[in-house]
């Protein structure tokens, strides 16, 4: 039923630059479906981030840290290998308004399945 055309999916990647670490965290409800091997997704929720400056940056942005909220989309698609294993491909898009600037972000991601 429901169940089997919504998820709830929480990402956690972590970004590295000269100067700053960036840990977002991503809520999703996604609506996928599967259609023998292919299962299409597409999903939207809410995104936040601390920004946290070392270094020379600290100075330039006159704080240690920064966090702000936004809003995300996805959208991929997976393939499955097997009952239990597959690939999945997707694309990934935030917008972070960060006080007077809006930081926009396109994220591409690969990796691999495994269904309970």
């Amino acid at each position: 039923m429901l169940e089997d055309w919504i998820a709830v999916e929480i990402s956690k990647p972590f970004y590295f630059s000269e100067g700053r670490f960036d840990s977002p965290v991503e809520l999703f409800l996604k609506w996928n479906r599967r259609f023998g091997r292919y299962e299409p997704s597409l999903g939207f929720g809410p995104v936040t981030n601390i920004r946290v400056f070392h270094s020379g940056r600290q100075v330039t942005e006159g704080k240690p840290y920064e966090l702000s909220f936004g809003l995300a989309a996805t959208t991929g698609h997976a393939i499955w290998l097997g009952r239990q294993w597959g690939l999945e491909f997707e694309v990934g898009y935030g917008y972070l308004p960060l006080g007077s600037e809006v930081e926009h972000e396109l994220n591409f991601a690969v990796g691999t399945l495994f269904a309970f």
